[in-house]
C-alpha cells in the first residue's frame, strides 16, 4: 500500500492513518511512562494496537482495490 501510495497509484488512504503512525512513534519516544518496567511495555503495546485498529480499515479498502485490478476484464 505504501509503495502504491508513493507512486500515486492509490490515494484512498485516510488522513488519520497517515498521521497516526508518526504521532504514535512520538508518543512512544517521549512518554515518561515508557521508563517504568512492564508498565512502559504495556503502554507501547496499547499504542501499537490503537494504530493497527486505525490502519486496518484502510488496509481492507486497499485489498479490495488490488483485487479489482487483478480481476479479468470481460
Amino acid at each position: 500500500m505504501a509503495r502504491d501510495y508513493r507512486n500515486g497509484d492509490y490515494r484512498d488512504v485516510s488522513w488519520v492513518t497517515i498521521v497516526s503512525i508518526p504521532i504514535a512513534l512520538l508518543l512512544m519516544i517521549v512518554s515518561p511512562i515508557g521508563f517504568i518496567p512492564v508498565i512502559g511495555q504495556i503502554d507501547d503495546v496499547i499504542i501499537i494496537l490503537i494504530c493497527l485498529k486505525l490502519i486496518h480499515g484502510d488496509l481492507e479498502k486497499y485489498k479490495r482495490f488490488k483485487a479489482e485490478l487483478e480481476e479479468p476484464k470481460s
